[in-house]
């Protein structure tokens, strides 16, 4: 599912967030065209139309098919001009899309092709999005991926003790294809961010149910990555998990068009997100890949509110964007003074008086 629509200026004005990015999915064509040029590489496509079309036609079917294009753009980013340029990039989407926060994730051992080592691809992730903030005042925070299928991660640990002292807020992620890779080959490396304080988000939930996101809560995840298929419990007449997500306070990071595009569910009247909401489940909405999926932050909240959000959506919204920021990595945007301050007025101005009352009450509740 495309939405290549402008969205209606209600979703570009709501003051977002985004938790769930990936660096390597979220360049755009003219980046790809430009470093391909500069590096020397191969496309498949040669105008930004045919990128388009490619992405289109080859992501369509399963989360293989999907992963598979992240072939062609990481041949992009295996520069620190090439990552630079791909993290401004993003960032000069946040700026046109009304996003005051977002959360880049990748996966660093994947961009060593051309001889970078490691150091030096973090290094230069951290300090374009030092520069996004000082430049383009969006604070951020860099989430370090593992990848199921690889069992490799004794570096993540090196690089966020060498890199944290810097002042960008680090994460980790487990990512990559969900079935057949359960997480917990990756316990030491769990272990290890949880006492030294390192952020846990972990994919599940979107190939296979309820049982992979049982695990990753096992592991130590502080917020599940995707988890459409959390209902899968509630089919069976079940709501165990559900009560332990709601308790434990772990968010999910809900992203509807790749959800579509993966066939992790298959249609937009039936995206559980709703459902979730109003049994007490912390739900955000996300892009994962603005270019894979051909989306922006705009345009996945309107495929969950529609394009003329009416007035008994708004507690909904308002429940879901806040969210996205008291359970964000940064513990300065997940400071409540700092969401009343920098968030709540213009939500509030965006949503009209009448929900001031709603969004500082349901705020004040998410602390206790």
């Amino acid at each position: 599912m495309d939405c290549m629509d402008e969205p209606p200026n209600f979703f570009k004005l709501l003051p977002k967030a985004e938790l769930h990015q990936h660096l390597d999915g979220s360049v755009s064509a003219e980046f790809l065209l430009q470093q391909a040029q500069r590096d020397g590489f191969t496309l498949p496509f040669d105008s930004v139309e045919d990128c388009l079309t490619w992405v289109r036609t080859k992501r369509e079917g399963s989360l293989e098919n999907y992963l598979e294009l992240f072939q062609t753009t990481l041949k992009a980013l295996q520069t620190v001009e090439g990552l630079t340029e791909a993290v401004r990039t993003c960032a000069q989407n946040w700026v046109a899309d009304g996003v005051r926060y977002a959360e880049l994730r990748f996966a660093p051992h994947l961009h060593l092709e051309k001889g970078l080592t490691i150091e030096e691809v973090v290094e230069a992730v951290i300090l374009a999005l030092l520069w996004v903030k000082e430049k383009l005042h969006i604070p951020s925070t860099l989430i370090l991926c593992a990848l199921r299928h690889q069992h490799r991660w004794g570096h993540l640990p090196l690089l966020w003790r060498r890199f944290r002292s810097l002042g960008l807020p680090l994460a980790i992620d487990l990512a990559g294809p969900e079935k057949g890779y359960p997480p917990e080959p990756f316990e030491e490396l769990f272990k290890l961010a949880q006492q030294e304080g390192i952020p846990i988000t972990i994919h599940a939930g979107e190939v296979v149910g309820p049982s992979s996101i049982a695990s990753a809560l096992q592991c130590g995840a502080q917020r599940i990555g995707h988890g459409v298929r959390l209902i899968e419990e509630h089919q069976d007449g079940q709501m165990l998990l559900t009560q332990q997500i709601i308790q434990r306070k772990i968010a999910l990071e809900l992203c509807p068009s790749s959800n579509f595009q993966t066939r992790a569910w298959d249609r937009p009247e039936t995206y559980p997100l709703k459902h979730y909401l109003a049994r007490g489940v912390p739900v955000t909405i996300n892009t994962d890949n603005t270019l894979i999926s051909l989306t922006s932050l705009s345009q996945e909240w309107e495929i969950i509110w529609g394009r003329e959000p009416s007035e008994k959506d708004f507690e909904g919204i308002i429940k879901t964007l806040l969210h996205s920021y008291v359970f964000a990595f940064n513990p300065t945007v997940s400071n409540r003074d700092w969401i009343e301050q920098h968030i709540l007025p213009d939500l509030v101005n965006l949503c009209g008086q009448h929900t001031k009352e709603f969004a500082q009450t349901y705020l004040a509740s998410l602390y206790t």
